[in-house]
């Protein structure tokens, strides 16, 4: 971005004696002067910029590079579905999962994970109950125990994750049965 910087002194032209031949103003100094003026103006701020190539202000956006404090209840974003096919979650988009499970099925690796990323996967057993799930191979479970869960009718399991590598999703043990 340029500033304006003014390249004639008009002021200084003003105060000279009527006749003086510097009191005139010639044509290339108003060349400059407009130059500098479009120069300006071209590298200013554009507000069609903004939001594009500048972010715009906004007291409730949070700045991902700096410490936040809230002031409102913060929640992932949170995919519910019913599910009776094997299923690659989406972890680009949601962070949180509710599936009721309608047969058993495998969680299959996904490719959107993020590491760092946490959140949990909520199962729930259908009306019939007895739905099991097989892990990907990114799916990383305790002494590779596998997912054990809760097979009830109507059973409701919640099983906590975290990122902690591309292709890496460790999975807490499951807190089952909940009423």
């Amino acid at each position: 971005m340029s500033d304006y910087t003014k390249t004639t002194n008009f002021t200084a032209k003003d105060a000279l004696a009527s006749g003086n031949p510097n009191k005139v103003i010639k044509g290339s100094e108003f060349d400059l002067e407009f130059g500098a003026v479009a120069t300006a103006i071209a590298t200013k701020f554009d507000s069609t910029d903004l939001g594009s190539t500048v972010q715009a202000y906004d007291a409730d956006t949070a700045k991902t590079d700096e410490a936040q404090t809230w002031s409102a209840a913060q929640q992932g974003s949170t995919q519910t579905a019913s599910i009776s096919t094997d299923t690659t979650l989406d972890f680009g988009t949601y962070q949180n999962f509710v599936l009721t499970l309608g047969a058993s099925l495998s969680l299959l690796s996904p490719t959107t994970e993020v590491v760092g990323q946490s959140g949990f996967i909520v199962f729930a057993q259908d009306a019939t109950g007895g739905r099991t799930v097989s892990l990907g191979s990114e799916y990383k479970t305790t002494n590779a125990s596998g997912l054990t869960l809760s097979t009830a009718a109507n059973a409701v399991d919640v099983v906590p994750y975290i990122v902690n590598a591309s292709g890496s999703i460790l999975l807490g043990n499951p807190q089952k049965a909940f009423a």
